[in-house]
C-alpha cells in the first residue's frame, strides 16, 4: 500500500499479520496501524509493501525464511529506485529490519522496533513445538500460517551470536515488558480454557486444546520450558550492547494511559522526532 507523501521514504515491514487484509471482526486493529503509517505521510513517502504469500501476492512454495523475505523488500525498494529508507515494523518484523541492518547497512537511514520479536523458541520440546505450531495455526487473517512461519525459527542474527559486533545505524525500541521480557507464548498458555470451548472449523485444533485444557502436568511442562527457553533476555542484551544508536523508550511507564492514547501522545511524536533527527 502507498499512503503516499513526498520525501523521505518510510517502509512498514510487515510483521505477524497482514493489517490491509484482516478478517471480519479485527477492523480496528487494522485501522489503527493504518491511522499510525498515515500520521507520517505529510512530511514523508510512507509505502506498506505485502509479504509474498499474504493478500494478492504469489504464494510460493518456499521464500518465507528471514533473508528471502528481507531481499523480497530491497527488490520492491530497487523496483521503485528507492536507494535507502527508514523501516518501522512490529513484532517479527524486527526479524528482517535486523537483517537489513547486518547485511544491507547502506541502503537502512534508521530503525523503529514496535514490540519486537527477533528471536523465536527452538521448537526442540515436541509439546513445546505442538503448542507454538497449533497456536499459530489458529490465525485467521493467513492460509497456511505455519508453512508461513516455521522457517523463521532458526534465525540468529549477526549481533547475538557475536557480541562484538555493532550496527551503526539509528534505532528506535519501544520496549514493552509484557512481549520483551516474557513471550506471547507465555500468555498464549492463560487462553487455554478459552480454545478449549470455542467453537473452532479446524476441529483438529479444537480437540487439541481441549485435550491440553484437561492435562495440567503437560500445561506446567511446556510452561516452564517456555521459562527456562525464553530468548528475550539474550536479545535484551543484545540489542543495548550491539546498537551503538539506540533510543530505548519503555511503554511500561505509560502504563496508566489507554493505547490509543499513548500512540498518539507518545509513540508517534517520538517517531516524528526520530525521522527528523536522522533525515540525512
Amino acid at each position: 500500500m502507498d499512503f503516499e507523501g513526498e520525501g523521505t521514504p518510510i517502509i512498514n515491514v510487515q510483521g505477524v499479520h497482514n493489517f490491509f487484509s484482516w478478517p471480519k471482526g479485527y477492523e480496528k486493529s487494522s485501522k489503527d496501524w493504518v491511522n499510525l503509517l498515515q500520521s507520517f505521510s505529510d512530511d514523508y513517502h510512507v509505502l506498506a509493501p505485502i509479504k509474498r504469500g499474504y493478500g494478492k501476492t504469489e504464494k510460493t512454495v518456499s521464500g518465507y525464511d528471514v533473508a528471502s523475505q528481507a531481499e523480497d523488500i530491497l527488490s520492491f525498494m530497487d523496483a521503485l529506485g528507492i536507494r535507502k529508507s527508514f523501516f518501522l515494523g512490529r513484532l517479527i518484523a524486527a526479524q528482517e529490519m535486523v537483517y537489513l541492518a547486518e547485511h544491507h547497512p547502506d541502503r537502512v537511514l534508521g530503525l523503529v522496533f514496535l514490540d519486537m520479536q527477533l528471536l523465536m523458541y527452538d521448537l526442540k520440546n515436541p509439546e513445546a513445538y505442538e503448542f507454538i505450531k497449533n497456536n499459530i495455526s489458529l490465525a485467521k487473517d493467513r492460509t497456511d500460517p505455519w508453512e508461513k512461519m516455521v522457517p523463521r525459527y532458526g534465525y540468529m542474527p549477526h549481533m547475538v551470536s557475536n557480541p562484538n559486533f555493532k550496527i551503526n545505524i539509528p534505532a528506535l525500541w519501544f520496549y514493552n515488558s509484557f512481549l520483551n521480557e516474557h513471550t506471547a507464548e507465555l500468555k498464549w498458555l492463560d487462553y487455554i480454557n478459552y480454545e478449549a470451548k470455542k467453537e473452532n472449523s479446524k476441529q483438529e485444533l479444537q480437540a487439541y486444546f481441549r485435550q491440553l485444557a484437561g492435562d495440567s502436568s503437560r500445561v506446567l511442562a511446556i510452561k516452564n520450558y517456555l521459562v527456562q527457553n525464553n530468548p528475550n533476555p539474550i536479545v535484551n542484551m543484545a540489542m543495548k550492547r550491539n546498537f551503538e544508536n539506540l533510543i530505548f523508550i519503555n511503554e511500561d511507564n505509560y502504563s496508566d494511559m489507554d493505547y490509543e492514547v499513548m500512540i498518539e501522545r507518545i509513540t508517534i511524536p517520538q517517531m516524528k522526532e526520530f525521522f527528523s533527527n536522522n533525515d540525512n
